[in-house]
């Protein structure tokens, strides 16, 4: 019989998965940029605004990615 992993051992496989999906979302936003350019952020009174079609298509992609990386 197998024993499990202990709860170390399972934080460490949760830290090692969340470094994958942070580097499939920054390749994911180096996509987005070349798709739309980088002119699609200005910087406003000293904040930056960007554009929230944008933002949201990002936000869909960043959920989807990370769902099927972990289904």
């Amino acid at each position: 019989m197998q024993t499990r992993g202990g709860l170390l051992r399972r934080l460490g496989a949760l830290l090692y998965d969340g470094f994958l999906v942070a580097a499939i979302w920054m390749l994911l936003g180096f996509i987005m940029q070349l798709i739309f350019g980088p002119d699609t952020n200005q910087l406003i009174d000293g904040q930056v605004q960007t554009n929230p079609l944008i933002d949201n298509i990002l936000f869909l992609l960043m959920l989807a990615t990370s769902s099927g990386f972990f289904v």
